[in-house]
């Protein structure tokens, strides 16, 4: 994991001269720091996905619930011989 950044530099230099470009320390710093940057954000984007996916899944369930029909309330029965009152000890 610790060698990606700099496969990626390396392709991304490679690729540039290979284009013709002249690759100068300016423009070697430049690219170096937004790699850097960008790498930052990036190490949280698995976190984001699965936080992203959990919200998804949630607003489904709650969408489902409330779009759900009433429950019918006379096929509801009830035991005649339970009171009212809690059980005492």
């Amino acid at each position: 994991m610790w060698l990606t950044p700099k496969l990626v530099l390396a392709a991304t230099f490679g690729t540039y001269v290979a284009m013709g470009g002249i690759l100068e320390p300016p423009i070697a710093f430049a690219i170096m720091n937004l790699y850097a940057y960008i790498q930052f954000y990036l190490q949280f984007l698995p976190n984001y996905i699965s936080v992203v996916i959990e919200c998804n899944n949630s607003i489904k369930r709650i969408q489902s619930f409330l779009l759900a029909e009433e429950i019918n309330t006379s096929c509801i029965t009830y035991n005649q011989y339970e009171s009212d009152r809690p059980n005492a000890v």
